[in-house]
């Protein structure tokens, strides 16, 4: 009589390994996937919660903010008026992220109003990385900012 011997060949073994290692690549690429999505949400969440920390300024300070952002670059500047002088400042999108387009928004004293936009449908810019892209835009005499998932 012969024995069975308990245990693995080596064939299953290598074949364990190969779904393994198929399972394992597909976790990354979906894994990666999501990360660059949250980033690219992230980055607009920011840029939007600036646009509208800045129209609110304009409003509750009474002061002129304008919000200033080139494309091709991954940094916007929020200017305004502390103590008697125009302060710069500026802000930087993360990680690769960038402005397809140009925006630039002033929110006017004393109601935060966008006037550059009473006659038209605003302006639009859009934050890209890698292969996505999310669209900010400022919508309106009352400045609206309003986020959309391309």
């Amino acid at each position: 009589m012969r024995r069975r011997h308990a245990g693995f060949t080596l064939l299953e073994l290598i074949v364990v390994m190969v779904i393994v290692g198929i399972l394992v690549t597909i976790g990354f690429t979906i894994y990666g996937d999501i990360r660059q999505k949250e980033v690219l949400r992230q980055g607009a969440q920011q840029f939007s919660a600036d646009l509208n920390n800045s129209r609110s300024i304009a409003r509750r300070l009474s002061q002129t903010v304008q919000v200033t952002a080139n494309s091709g670059t991954s940094t916007y500047t929020i200017t305004r008026p502390i103590s008697g002088t125009s302060t710069m400042t500026t802000f930087t999108l993360p990680e690769n992220m960038t402005f397809t387009a140009p925006l630039s928004v002033t929110f006017q004293q004393p109601y935060g109003f966008a006037p550059q936009f009473l006659n038209s449908d605003g302006q639009q810019t859009t934050l890209t990385l890698a292969n996505r892209s999310i669209s900010v835009a400022v919508i309106g005499l009352a400045g609206k900012v309003v986020v959309r998932e391309n």
